[in-house]
């Protein structure tokens, strides 16, 4: 989900997501928005890219990493 990279890279970055999109031109009702579910405009998208300097798809690509040993697991007594 995008949001989640998202703040995996602003927490990579040691800003708030707040502080990102005001330094990178972007409206800050745009976080919550990405928040709920929408992706980010092409526009958007680009600026993002651009401040963290990675590419585009790494901010739209699945979480493809694995789960922490024993995250959702439960235990039986």
């Amino acid at each position: 989900m995008f949001y989640d990279n998202f703040i995996k890279a602003c927490n990579s970055a040691g800003k708030s997501p707040s502080a990102v999109v005001v330094e990178a031109g972007i409206s800050k009702p745009a976080v919550t928005r990405w928040k709920k579910g929408q992706q980010p405009t092409d526009a958007n998208l680009q600026k993002l890219s651009d401040y963290f300097g990675v590419p585009k798809s790494e901010l739209l690509q699945e979480n493809s990493s694995p789960a922490p040993e024993g995250a959702g697991l439960t235990q039986e007594f």
